[in-house]
C-alpha cells in the first residue's frame, strides 16, 4: 500500500474538496455500530460485514444485527477535568453538524466534483491526480443517499464521548494500527463505558489520512472502497445526539480522527 499523499494542511478546505473521500491511498476509515437493550429504540437496521481485507478500507464491521445489550449499570466514576479540544476536534464536529443540517446541500456540493473523474482517477485543478477504488460511482451512490435524506438533528459535544475517542485514538498512533480493537483488546463500547453510560445505540467512526475537516467528513460519507458503506449509515443515523472527536498524528498513515457518538450518554461523576 502506497504511502498518504503529504499535501500541507489548508486552515480551511475549499467547498467541493473531496478527493479526501475517495482516495485509495489513504482511505482508512472503520466504523462500529451497537444497540442497546433499550426497549424504546429501535437499532437502524445495516447488513453484518465480516472485517474487511482491502487495506485502503480498513477495518469494517457492523454489530448492530448481533444480540442487543443491556446499558452498564456500574457506579459513576469521579469526576474528571475536561478534555482540551483542538481546532481540528471543534472543525470536525461542526462539519458533522453542517452535513446532517443540509444533507441535500451537501450533496450538491459532491456533485460539483463529478466532472474532474477521469474513470477511476480524480483529477481536479492543482493537486496530483489521486486514484480511487469506484471512480465516480462511490460519489453518484452518496449523493443519491443525501438528496433523499431528511435534515438530522445535531449532535453535542460530549467530554465522556471524547475521552474514549481520544484513548483510541493514541492507542492507534502508538501502535500504527487500524480498527475499532485496542491494544488491550478493548472494544468501542468498552472504552465508551469506561466514562459513563449511554442509552440508545452507540457508534465509532474513524478516518485515516487527512488533517482537514472537510476531508474528514467527505471522506466518510463517501465511503469509497467500502461495500458496507458503515462510515456513511453512522453518520446519517438520526439516533446519534452526542459525540466526541479525537484528532492526531499517526505513525502510518499521517492523520487519524476517532468520532464517538451515542444516542444520550451521561459522563462519570455527574
Amino acid at each position: 500500500m502506497s504511502s498518504p499523499r503529504t499535501s500541507q494542511p489548508a486552515p480551511t478546505p475549499r467547498r467541493g474538496r473531496f478527493a479526501l473521500a475517495l482516495v485509495a491511498l489513504i482511505v482508512g476509515a472503520a466504523f462500529i455500530a451497537v444497540a442497546v437493550g433499550r426497549p424504546s429504540v429501535a437499532p437502524v437496521p445495516s447488513r453484518p460485514v465480516a472485517a474487511a481485507t482491502s487495506p485502503s478500507a480498513g477495518t469494517s464491521a457492523a454489530s448492530s444485527a448481533g444480540p442487543s445489550h443491556t446499558a452498564s449499570a456500574s457506579a459513576p466514576e469521579p469526576a474528571r477535568p475536561a478534555v482540551a479540544v483542538s481546532s481540528l476536534e471543534r472543525a470536525v464536529l461542526r462539519e458533522v453538524n453542517r452535513f446532517r443540517a443540509d444533507p441535500r446541500g451537501y450533496a450538491r456540493e459532491l456533485a460539483d466534483e463529478r466532472q474532474w473523474f477521469n474513470g477511476r482517477l480524480y483529477e481536479p485543478p492543482g493537486p496530483i491526480p489521486l486514484q480511487t477504488n469506484e471512480g465516480v460511482a462511490a460519489l453518484d451512490e452518496a449523493i443519491r443517499d443525501l438528496e433523499a435524506a431528511s435534515p438530522l438533528p445535531g449532535v453535542e459535544r460530549s467530554d465522556g464521548l471524547a475521552r474514549a475517542a481520544r484513548d483510541h485514538a493514541l492507542d492507534l498512533a502508538n501502535h500504527g494500527t487500524r480498527g475499532h480493537v485496542g491494544s488491550d483488546g478493548s472494544t468501542s463500547r468498552a472504552r465508551i463505558e469506561r466514562y459513563g453510560r449511554f442509552t440508545g445505540m452507540a457508534g465509532e467512526v474513524i478516518s485515516f489520512g487527512y488533517d482537514t475537516a472537510g476531508e474528514v467528513v467527505r471522506q466518510l460519507i463517501v465511503d469509497d472502497g467500502v461495500p458496507d458503506r458503515g462510515h456513511r449509515i453512522n453518520l446519517l443515523r438520526p439516533e446519534f445526539r452526542v459525540a466526541g472527536v479525537a484528532c492526531g498524528r499517526h505513525r502510518s498513515m499521517r492523520f487519524l480522527c476517532v468520532i464517538d457518538l451515542a444516542t444520550t450518554f451521561q459522563d462519570g461523576g455527574r
